[in-house]
């Protein structure tokens, strides 16, 4: 049995209390949850009608003020995040569902297509439909370009609707998105693209479930709302993208090898290339760093590199002992080609800054690169 959640916000009463009823009135829904933002017309209206729409259908219906969770302005993302905790902590519902209160062509078979993909094994359900004339084409302008652009090579640019807010989460799915800090920490209209992007990322399986009758729902408030939703859908992209580029850590004195799972446990990287820098000790860290790969289970992002360097090892250890020097670096290098080859991912780096740091030329720099 599910969890069917709507978020509120000033919407117009009789479509909530219209929605409501149809989700409780479904037979696969155990109890119905109103979120809402504030205390206003529309939250009076539905605290009002609880007691009647419960007898109505025998079906519980609840309505709660959303928490204070993520780090953004509040709106629909903390409405989300505190269902979804409320449907974790408080409930023992093995789905939830979310939709939009405003929709004017809600039916029972937007529940009933999420349900049977479930029952097949899905865990997680979009709904799809045709574009409305009330749409604000956000998805198709900016969140379907950016997933395009961004991760070409992963599962969001297929997904029709990434920042539809109809979708269901099974229990285990629904437990994996509230551990995922960058969904929790999204309170705003950036939420939709944070539960896609997650649940890509987490590897849910996923499906979306097309509605011929397409959504149907109220206007928007005007252009500052719409305004403010292209910014905050776009400002969540630009954040993931700055979690998702290539980090280029040094392992030294500061960083050790064995800390790297503990650096990179919040670092997805199945999409954020990493490039090793390890002078000291190369041969750790590419194992340490290929070991946390091997512990996900997942396919490095192109462009992961475990770092090998033989060339500028032997630059800095010159003055000392070159002859120990390239002996090292070269058996380190073939030992992290040999890991490379296994995980797929780069061996070795030129870095020219080895030069620029004994007061090499831009040229001579250049040269270096090249050579």
């Amino acid at each position: 049995m599910s969890l069917v959640v709507f978020p509120v916000l000033s919407e117009e009463p009789d479509v909530v209390l219209n929605n409501l009823s149809i989700a409780a009135s479904h037979p696969r829904v155990q109890e119905v949850l109103c979120v809402a933002a504030a205390e206003e017309e529309t939250f009076r209206a539905v605290s009002e009608a609880l007691p009647a729409l419960t007898d109505a259908n025998a079906t519980p219906v609840t309505l709660r003020l959303q928490q204070r969770i993520g780090t953004r302005r509040p709106g629909k993302g903390d409405g989300m995040n505190t269902a979804l905790r409320i449907f974790l902590e408080e409930a023992d519902h093995r789905r939830i569902h979310f939709y939009d209160a405003d929709i004017t062509s809600f039916d029972h078979s937007w529940i009933s297509k999420a349900e049977d993909a479930a029952d097949l094994g899905y865990q997680l359900v979009r709904h799809a439909f045709p574009r409305a004339a009330t749409d604000a084409m956000i998805t198709w302008l900016v969140t379907r370009p950016g997933f395009a652009i961004l991760w070409p090579r992963t599962d969001l640019p297929w997904v029709q609707q990434p920042l539809g807010g109809e979708l269901m989460l099974t229990r285990q799915a629904a437990e994996v998105l509230a551990a995922d800090p960058l969904v929790m920490s999204r309170s705003d209209w950036g939420i939709d693209t944070l539960y896609t992007f997650a649940g890509v990322r987490h590897g849910l399986a996923s499906y979306e479930t097309y509605l011929p009758g397409g959504k149907l729902h109220s206007l928007y408030q005007g252009l500052d709302q719409l305004r403010t939703m292209v910014i905050e859908c776009l400002a969540a992209l630009v954040d993931l993208q700055g979690g998702a580029t290539s980090l280029w850590l040094e392992v030294g004195d500061a960083l050790a090898p064995a800390d790297l799972e503990a650096v990179l446990a919040g670092v997805l990287l199945d999409l954020a290339p990493i490039v090793l820098e390890a002078p000291q000790a190369p041969l750790a860290a590419a194992e340490a760093l290929v070991a946390v790969l091997r512990a996900r289970d997942l396919t490095p992002a192109a462009g992961t590199n475990l770092g090998a360097d033989p060339v500028g090892a032997r630059v800095r250890a010159a003055a000392d002992a070159p002859d120990a020097a390239r002996a090292d670096s070269i058996g380190d290098l073939v030992a992290i080609a040999r890991l490379a080859s296994e995980t797929g991912t780069l061996a070795a780096v030129v870095d020219a800054t080895v030069v620029h740091d004994l007061g090499a030329s831009d040229a001579q720099e250049l040269g270096y690169s090249l050579a």
